[in-house]
């Protein structure tokens, strides 16, 4: 049995039903991707079905346009079956604009989220390229991991970011990333601790100062 229903309801409808589904796909990957970080900032293997899910998504181009065709064809099923089943056709087909409006609107988030998964790929083909040449790939991984540690914030992120999910492979570049950045980890706790010796010792040199004398 339908139910007729005012077609500007039913746009209040399509529209809500669209943000829901778009916010749990988003949701998905954003658990996904913290999961893959967690996973990778230990140099360890995706290990849960989201972090095996948001590395499988970013590995290929074609993984993520897959996803996305999934993600679009899901949503207007999605529509089409809610409007279809509250409201009858002409009142869905007096909504057709609004449908094709979601449609280009998640088709502009699909198109922004497989060029980020483009840009990481072209990334991880440089450093393999550059790591495949050398002759000391310990060395050459050392050498990058200075070069972003001295940039700072103005590092690339995707360069670090491939540099970790490199480190998870066992192979000969794999295991001389994860060497590096093992040895930098102690390095930064090494830091860490002395900092934190230092700072007492700061504390009370300080506090031994004696008033300051002014002269006029």
């Amino acid at each position: 049995m339908q139910i007729t229903i005012p077609a500007e309801l039913l746009t209040y409808l399509i529209i809500g039903a669209a943000l829901l589904i778009q916010f749990m796909w988003m949701w998905l990957i954003r658990k996904g991707r913290d999961f893959y970080l967690r996973d990778i900032a230990h140099l360890r293997k995706p290990s849960g079905t989201l972090s095996k899910y948001y590395h499988w998504r970013i590995s290929k181009i074609r993984n993520a346009v897959g996803e996305g065709v999934a993600f679009e064809l899901i949503l207007i099923a999605g529509i089409l079956g809610i409007s279809y089943l509250i409201s009858s056709i002409s009142a869905l087909l007096q909504t057709l604009p609004i449908v094709l409006m979601v449609t280009v609107l998640s088709l502009i988030s699909i198109i922004q989220g497989v060029r980020r998964v483009r840009r990481l790929t072209q990334e991880e083909q440089k450093v393999l390229g550059r790591l495949e040449k050398a002759e000391y790939k310990v060395e050459e991984v050392r050498d990058i991991v200075d070069n972003l540690a001295q940039a700072g914030k103005e590092g690339s992120g995707e360069t670090w970011f491939v540099l970790f999910k490199l480190a998870t492979k066992q192979t000969p570049i794999g295991v001389s990333i994860r060497e590096v950045l093992q040895e930098r980890a102690k390095q930064l706790s090494k830091k860490a601790k002395k900092a934190q010796l230092d700072l007492p010792l700061k504390e009370e040199s300080e506090g031994d100062k004696g008033p300051a004398i002014e002269f006029e």
